[in-house]
């Protein structure tokens, strides 16, 4: 059975659709950051709550994901590797607040300009 041409979106109807998409992460994203942000605050202050690390990883993780899908290829790489030092605290005995602390500087950079 064949589509109608209406069915199937033109190339120019998939462009306009992804870049839409990219617009609305790109809106996200300093919600998505400031959420990574409260999080890791909160392992600042209980950084032996194995459910609050693994509350920032996957804020973290996901951050990452979409914004490599999205084209954002900067901000992937950089919570990319705060996901692998959040990752690296996990299977790590004993954490403590300067272990969070130090991701500070890194998840700050993730904000947008004047953001």
């Amino acid at each position: 059975m064949s589509q109608s041409p209406s069915a199937s979106p033109s190339g120019a109807d998939f462009q306009r659709a992804l870049q839409a998409f990219r617009d609305e992460f790109a809106q996200q994203v300093p919600g998505r950051v400031a959420e990574a942000r409260e999080r890791l605050q909160a392992c600042c202050g209980d950084p032996g709550n194995e459910a609050l690390v693994r509350d920032l990883h996957r804020s973290v993780h996901k951050l990452a994901g979409s914004a490599g899908t999205f084209g954002m290829a900067r901000l992937g790489d950089e919570a990319r590797a705060i996901e692998l030092r959040i990752e690296a605290l996990l299977g790590q005995g004993g954490r403590s607040a300067a272990d969070f602390e130090a991701l500070v500087p890194g998840v700050e950079a993730l904000a947008p300009a004047g953001a």
